[in-house]
C-alpha cells in the first residue's frame, strides 16, 4: 500500500506538471499566432494593485513595495496582462526568494510601464540575453527542484508584444534584476 500511494502521488505530480506545460504552450501559441487580443481600457495603478493583492506576495515571503502612478491607462486584455504581472512576480519569488519586490507603474516617452525591481542575486551576464527565450533556464535555474518549464518570461514577452509593447530586463549580478513591460498609452 505504501508503494502504491507513493507511485500515485508521483503520477499525480507529473500529471499536474504536464498539464501546466501544455497550458503554457497553448498560451504562448495563442499570443504568437498574430491574432490581436481583445482589448479594453485598463487603469494600470488600480489593475496592478489588485493583481498584487491577489498574489499575496508577503504571505509567500517577499517584501513588497509599490509606487503606482495614478491614471496611467492602456488598452489591453486584462487576463493576459494579469498573467504578465503574475509571471514576473512568480519568477522573482523563485529566483530571488525573500528579496524585496518593488513594483511601479509610470509613463515615459509616450508609453506606459509596469516595472518590477527585485533585490535578489541578479542574473548572470551570459544568461541575461536569453531569459525571454522559450524553455531557457539559466545556470541557477537548471535544477528541476525549483519547478517551472522555462516558459514564464517567454509568455510574458509574447503577451506584451501582442499588445504592441516591449519587455526588457536589466541586471547586475549580486544587485537584483529589473523587468519593465512597456505598453502604448490608451488614446
Amino acid at each position: 500500500p505504501e508503494t502504491l500511494q507513493t507511485s500515485l502521488v508521483a503520477m499525480q505530480q507529473e500529471s499536474a506538471r504536464m498539464t501546466r506545460l501544455v497550458n503554457d504552450l497553448l498560451t504562448l501559441t495563442r499570443f504568437e499566432s498574430g491574432k490581436a487580443p481583445s482589448r479594453q481600457p485598463v487603469v494600470l495603478d488600480q489593475f496592478v494593485g489588485r493583481a498584487l493583492d491577489e498574489l499575496s506576495l508577503r504571505d509567500k515571503g517577499a517584501l513588497e513595495s509599490r509606487d503606482l502612478q495614478p491614471g496611467v491607462t492602456v488598452r489591453a486584455d486584462p487576463e493576459a496582462l494579469k498573467q504578465v504581472v503574475n509571471n514576473l512576480a512568480q519568477n522573482a519569488l523563485k529566483y530571488a526568494p525573500g528579496a524585496e519586490q518593488h513594483w511601479s507603474v509610470f509613463q515615459a516617452d509616450g508609453r506606459a510601464a509596469i516595472r518590477l525591481q527585485d533585490t535578489g542575486p541578479g542574473i548572470s551576464r551570459q544568461d541575461l540575453p536569453h531569459i525571454f527565450e522559450r524553455f531557457y533556464r539559466g545556470e541557477k535555474a537548471r535544477d528541476r527542484s525549483t519547478g517551472g518549464s522555462g516558459l514564464g518570461l517567454a509568455i510574458a514577452k509574447s503577451i506584451v508584444e501582442a499588445h504592441q509593447g516591449t519587455i526588457e530586463a536589466s541586471s547586475e549580478p549580486g544587485q537584483g534584476a529589473t523587468f519593465t513591460a512597456w505598453l502604448p498609452l490608451a488614446a
